[in-house]
């Protein structure tokens, strides 16, 4: 006679809030033999405020689960604005770049608030207004306990005043140093002190000069300008180069140094501002006896990238009205961004940051353009 078998009821392992789900083995120190692989829940151990403790045999004795609280962690990048290019000069510096992106992560505390401050880009200088050195970048900032991080403005680049043709102000120091001025024998650009040095003049003859230094990028030093060769050709040396960050999950390059003021009648090109956002440098085309031909004004550095304007003219012919190439060129405003474990996010700001927590999983990412705080 055939055996006839009952079967139980099919259990489903995926069932949600319920009894009837897969459960882990529970009772006390295990007895009998075990085998690699085993899991159980031994009820005579406590575990970080548990009456019992998860714990798995890997093949020789049973180890236990520990609860471990990940530290709050954060990583940066936190740009100062870039600075202003100068008159009759050099292209402003990139602001200072900072960033602990791949690196040593910055430990916040739990109910802290970190307070963010994004720096301005140094200011241009108007043709109607007097001619100074010029301005620098603003510092951009994150700070909070256990955290102070401070990114240096970019340096102003270097001034000529034209009309007298005796004063001279270098390059100036900052994040990235501004170029050096233009026509002068003596141009030196300013030193970074966060990124790269400004542009040289290049050197000046008794009948050429040479065109003003480019401000230095984040990545790159700015490129010197150069002198007259076979006709009048006052070339400006470029921005330089800003650097590249993955931080938001996409390569982006910021931080270039606006390019120097280029003085020549007919085959002088326009100094380029560094990648990352760097502004065009302004270029005097043609004049005769002090009537202004033709000229090209001088580009702003793009906004949140920290990077410096380019040298305009902004300066009077002799004592006359006429202007060489426009206005020198403001710098670019700073960022700061900041990454976070979506886990690990409490989702508390203020100043209105862009968030974004769907482009890398499991991360949120807060781009700061203007100054507010983040609270862990």
């Amino acid at each position: 006679m055939a055996l006839t078998k009952v079967k139980a009821e099919s259990v489903d392992l995926n069932r949600a809030n319920s009894e009837s789900g897969l459960r882990m083995p529970t009772g006390t120190a295990f007895s009998g033999t075990p085998v690699e692989g085993m899991m159980r829940n031994d009820t005579t151990q406590a575990s970080d405020g548990s009456a019992s403790t998860m714990q798995h045999y890997d093949g020789s004795a049973w180890k236990n689960f520990v609860n471990v609280d990940l530290p709050l962690e954060m990583e940066y990048l936190c740009i100062a604005g870039g600075g202003a290019g100068g008159s009759w000069g050099g292209g402003g510096g990139a602001g200072g770049y900072l960033t602990n992106f791949g690196g040593t992560k910055s430990v916040l505390t739990a109910g802290a608030t970190y307070t963010v401050t994004i720096g301005g880009g140094g200011v241009k200088q108007t043709a109607t207004g007097t001619r100074t050195v010029a301005n620098p970048g603003v510092n951009s900032s994150i700070s909070g306990t256990g955290v102070s991080v401070t990114s240096t403005g970019g340096g102003g680049g270097g001034t000529l005043i034209w009309a007298s043709n005796t004063t001279e102000y270098p390059g100036q120091t900052g994040g990235s140093g501004g170029g050096a001025s233009s026509m002068r024998a003596t141009g030196v650009g300013g030193s970074g002190t966060q990124g790269n040095d400004g542009g040289d003049n290049g050197g000046s003859t008794a009948s050429n000069y040479p065109g003003g230094g480019g401000g230095g990028g984040a990545g790159a030093v700015g490129g010197d300008g150069q002198g007259a060769t076979g006709g009048s050709a006052y070339q400006a040396g470029n921005g330089g180069n800003g650097l590249a960050s993955s931080i938001t999950g996409s390569s982006v390059t910021r931080a270039g140094g606006g390019a120097g003021f280029t003085y020549g009648n007919g085959v002088a090109s326009v100094g380029t501002g560094g990648t990352g956002g760097g502004g065009a440098g302004g270029r005097f085309v043609s004049e005769t006896n002090g009537s202004l031909s033709s000229f090209s004004n001088s580009v702003d550095g793009s906004t949140n990238t920290g990077s410096g304007g380019g040298s305009g003219s902004a300066n009077p012919y002799q004592s006359g009205p006429t202007i060489y190439g426009g206005d020198t060129a403001s710098g670019g405003s700073g960022v700061v961004i900041l990454r976070i474990l979506t886990s690990q996010y409490t989702g508390t700001t203020t100043g209105s940051p862009t968030v974004d927590n769907s482009t890398v999983p499991g991360t949120t990412i807060l781009i700061f353009n203007g100054s507010g705080s983040y609270t862990a």
